[in-house]
């Protein structure tokens, strides 16, 4: 096994290469400034009555505004650079 990382050094540095220029797809870092611990912690809990749901509701729905904004300016900013440009690309919600 080591045999074949050691054959092989340049195709590591080639991926690397390959992937600089090649699409980036959002990392974990990029959701750490989603709201998303109050979400998870109004799963865990009961509902009381019908504020508890709306409450969730609401986070589900400012969650997604996030989501779909962190979508705009990173996966969007990218797909409308070349060679992208070339593709029909969209974004649906």
């Amino acid at each position: 096994m080591s045999d074949l990382t050691q054959n092989h050094p340049q195709q590591s540095t080639g991926s690397r290469g390959l992937q600089q220029g090649a699409f980036q797809p959002l990392q974990q870092d990029a959701f750490t400034g989603l709201q998303h611990a109050p979400f998870l912690k109004g799963l865990l809990k009961p509902f009381k009555g019908k504020g508890g749901m709306l409450q969730l509701a609401e986070l589900c729905r400012s969650l997604e505004g996030d989501l779909n904004a962190l979508a705009e300016d990173q996966v969007l900013a990218q797909a409308n650079r070349h060679p992208y440009t070339l593709l029909p690309v969209r974004m649906v919600r």
